[in-house]
Order: C-alpha cells, then structure tokens, then sequence
C-alpha cells in the first residue's frame, strides 16, 4: 500500500486533508534531531517580554471565550502586549479588552502575522500565537512555560491537547493523561493554536508566510521544521489546551493553495512523520526555578 493509500484510509481525515498532510517539503526530517544541551543554573524569565498575537477575531461566538484568555493574560506575572487582528465589523469596546490592541483590518491569519513588523519585535522576547477559539488550562503560568522553554532550549513550544479532545496528531496529544506529571517532550511538528516562539524563531515563520499564495496557512505548520530546521521544538504535556470549533474556511480552496505553495518551494510528496523525542526537564529540579507545575 501506497503512502498515499495509506493516508486516504485514516477515518478521521477527509479526501482533502488527506492530500493536503501527504504535501510535505522533501527537507523534512522523519527523525528528531539530538536534543540540545539543556540551559543550566537560575532559569528567571522575569525579564521576558511577550507579544500576544491573535490572528484573527470576527466570529461573535468566540468572544466569550477570548474575553476570558484575556483576563488570563491580566492575570500572568510576565510583561506583555497583545495585539488582536479584527477582520469583521463588531461593536467592541478597546478598555474591555486591554491590555490588547485592538487592530482592524480584514484578511487572513496568514496576512496577520506578516503584519507583525520589525518595529513591532523591538524588545520583545518571545511571540505567542493564540487562535480566538482556543482555550488553555485556568491556572496554566505563562512564567513556568517560559520557563520550560528556557530549560529546555526550545525555539517554538505548546501545550498539549486536553485528553478528551480528539487530535489527528498524535504528537500533539497530552503522554500522560492519567496525572499530567510528564514536563513535556521534544517533538518536530507543532499545530499553531497557542505557540510560543522566541522571537527569532518566529521571524523564520514570518518567512514562509505567503498570503499571496496560501492565505489559509495549510502546510506553514509543516514547512517550518523543514526550513527553520535549526528551531528546537517541544509539547508540554503539563498544560492542556482546547481547540473549541472546527474550521469554516474553503477546503477544496485551502487545498489548492498548499499545493501552488508547495510548488514554489520545490517540494517533492511525502508523508509526514510526527515524532516525539527525549523527555524534557523540569526547570524546578534542572535550573533552579520556583514556578510548581499544575496539579
């Protein structure tokens, strides 16, 4: 059986997800890299500033939901700004959603984070991509993530998915659902729902950005470890998140852009393989940090 057959005959996939996950750069590794030397001593992130960056807001039924990420955010020990792209004409009040910039302009989530300039970057550390649908656990600490990172020497990292949500990546599913204690793994494919990169981690992903060509962003996710090969990257299996609706964008349309996308980087079909790597370390017992996982 082809790879091809192979894929076609996953249950959770349809015809055109299929194709679309079998259009894969031929750079991209099948194995993890070795992991990188983990950081050593006080793993403070007192002094990183984040950008929060929602690429995306218009649906009226998930402003609920990003109200309450919001008053996380308020509630989070780490500098940050925020920046959220409003591309449909909703009666929002800018004070009840502070600290985020409210900025209003239409397109795609691809066009969004071109918009996140140089300028932009100046002082800022690291990058959090947060989808408006997505929801991250209550008492998750943006500080112990960063922390994790810090630890661990990730460029790009993520929670994992909630055990009862269903994810096609297996990758991305939480490895130890029965008592959350596993920190997290390094792994070579990460789903941008809410992901955070360093900032030079995420001026590579700016790169593959082409809303000319593939507004709707199928394959950027796959593209990045491929060309950003150099970016360590990890799941987190302490945290969970929640992708809480489903895609309504034009699917026969999404899958007709990744392919004129992949054409422009030369890509050659294969079949993806997600891996998970070595453990990561808790910054608590290998560097020298405060923060306690969740319970």
């Amino acid at each position: 059986m082809t790879d091809k057959e192979k894929m076609k005959n996953r249950s959770d996939l349809s015809a055109e997800e299929a194709d679309a996950r079998l259009v894969v750069l031929h750079k991209t590794p099948t194995a993890l890299p070795a992991s990188p030397r983990p950081s050593t001593g006080e793993s403070s992130t007192s002094q990183l500033n984040v950008l929060v960056v929602v690429p995306g807001f218009g649906n009226p039924n998930h402003a609920e939901l990003l109200q309450n990420n919001i008053k996380w955010l308020r509630t989070q020990s780490v500098p940050i700004t925020c920046d959220i792209y409003v591309y449909a004409e909703l009666p929002l009040v800018e004070a009840e959603y502070a600290p985020c910039k409210l900025i209003r302009r239409s397109g795609f989530w691809t066009e969004f984070l071109a918009d996140v300039s140089d300028e932009r970057l100046l002082h800022i550390d690291c990058v959090l991509i947060w989808l408006d649908d997505v929801e991250v656990a209550p008492d998750a600490d943006m500080q112990r993530m960063l922390q994790i990172m810090k630890c661990n020497n990730l460029d790009v990292s993520s929670p994992a998915f909630h055990p009862d949500h269903h994810t096609q990546y297996e990758v991305l599913a939480c490895h130890r659902p029965d008592l959350f204690l596993s920190v997290g793994r390094y792994v070579n494919f990460i789903e941008y729902q809410f992901t955070f990169f360093h900032v030079e981690a995420f001026r590579c992903l700016r790169k593959l950005v082409r809303p000319d060509v593939n507004p709707r962003g199928w394959g950027l996710d796959m593209e990045y470890p491929a060309t950003c090969a150099s970016k360590c990257m990890g799941v987190m299996d302490e945290v969970w998140m929640r992708d809480t609706s489903s895609g309504s964008y034009d699917r026969g349309q999404a899958k007709a852009e990744i392919n004129a996308y992949t054409k422009l980087f030369n890509c050659t079909p294969a079949l993806m393989i997600h891996t998970s790597g070595e453990a990561m370390l808790d910054p608590r017992v290998s560097c020298g940090t405060t923060i306690r996982p969740l319970n």
